[in-house]
Parts: C-alpha cells; sequence; structure tokens
C-alpha cells in the first residue's frame, strides 16, 4: 500500500467502509481444443493460452462478484463466435493475425468488467475442409 496510498496513516471505519483486496496479477487462462465450424462449415479445433487480469480494480468489483472467474465465459463466448465466423486458416502469419484480432474482440468487451486479457497465443490451430459435394448429399 504504501507505494499507492503514499506513506502515511489513515483511517478506515469499518461500519461505513468496506475494503476489498485485489489480486491485479495475470492469471492463466486455457481454453484446449475447441471444436467449431469455421464461415466455410468446414470442422475446425483451435487451442488457446492467454493472461487474464483486473486493470480496473474498481469497476471489476462493482460489476463482477469474481472478475477472473466470471470473465472467462464471456471469453470463451467471443473467441468461439470470433472463430466460427471467420475462415480457419493454419499459417503461422494468419495464427497471428487471429491472435491480435482475438485480442481486440475480447479486450473490447472485457473492459466494461474491468478486465483485459493479454499474451494470447494459439497454441493448436487446424481445420479440415469439406469434401466437395459432402455438403446436403443424400
Amino acid at each position: 500500500f504504501r507505494d499507492v496510498m503514499g506513506r502515511r496513516s489513515y483511517r478506515s471505519y469499518p461500519g461505513r467502509d468496506q475494503i476489498n483486496l485485489v489480486d491485479m496479477r495475470p492469471n492463466l487462462f486455457l481454453e484446449e481444443r475447441m471444436s467449431y465450424e469455421d464461415a466455410m462449415q468446414s470442422p475446425s479445433i483451435m487451442s488457446i493460452g492467454a493472461e487474464l487480469a483486473v486493470s480496473d480494480p474498481y469497476l471489476a468489483f462493482t460489476k463482477l462478484k469474481d472478475p477472473i472467474d466470471d470473465s472467462i465465459p464471456i471469453a470463451k463466448e467471443i473467441i468461439w463466435s470470433f472463430a466460427a465466423s471467420n475462415i480457419t486458416d493454419t499459417s503461422p502469419a494468419a495464427r497471428e493475425k487471429t491472435a491480435e484480432q482475438i485480442t481486440k474482440a475480447v479486450n473490447s468487451e472485457l473492459s466494461q468488467f474491468g478486465v483485459r486479457v493479454g499474451n494470447l497465443e494459439i497454441t493448436e490451430l487446424w481445420s479440415r475442409p469439406l469434401q466437395q459435394g459432402a455438403l446436403g448429399a443424400n
């Protein structure tokens, strides 16, 4: 507290003031083998590793009961919808670009809760193209 509040004494009033300790260290977030169909309806798999951290402690604790645990389902839903709405490209350059786009999309949603994602990395990505004529075949 010394670095944040400065050196001096502070009075707290337990009946009136509530003190919440916020762990702002990054927490590891893994989503292993998330299966989805991409925009071309090709079955695909993606694994992601990232860090979730509280960026605004006041906002995080006024909007969410447990900021990190409550933001994981939100992040998973955004990642899944982003992956399903794009064509899966497994090249290394496309992986990096996709990771940046996913980071931006997740952060734009989580910013309203005082949480951010960082160091997102796509650790596994593959897609199996559908066979010609297989879609709608009898």
